[in-house]
């Protein structure tokens, strides 16, 4: 129901059934599926979703692959990040509500905009 809400851009019925819903339960059901409606909200523009997700505290690691493909052989592709996505998007709120809700301020990870360490060491000048 949830997808089709997000997938119908119906922000009142999306926004309900993710008040409604128990993160904790449903990552242990169907943690993938639960990945995807919220890459789902995020892609559809439907920003006030993506942020009661984010309030219920998913995902728990926005530097995390957003989706993992299985190809053939077992072999993962891995998707940029829950962060990278929004920041693509260009949502504003969702990647301030990201930074500071959730790991990425003290991740390593250097894409974010609060980076712990700089990306590029320019301290240094090269040797003759």
């Amino acid at each position: 129901m949830l997808k089709n809400a997000i997938r119908d851009k119906n922000l009142t019925m999306a926004s309900y059934f993710v008040s409604k819903l128990s993160v904790d339960s449903l990552k242990k059901k169907d943690p993938v599926g639960l990945s995807r409606v919220f890459v789902m909200s995020m892609v559809s523009g439907m920003v006030a979703v993506a942020l009661q997700f984010l309030e219920k505290g998913f995902p728990k690691d926005v530097n995390a692959p957003a989706l993992e493909i299985v190809i053939d052989g077992g072999n993962r592709l891995e998707s940029p990040s829950y962060f990278i996505l929004a920041v693509s998007y260009g949502l504003e709120d969702v990647v301030n509500s990201m930074t500071r809700v959730s790991a990425a301020v003290t991740s390593s990870f250097p894409f974010h905009p609060r980076s712990p360490r700089p990306i590029f060491d320019n301290s240094r000048e090269m040797p003759p």
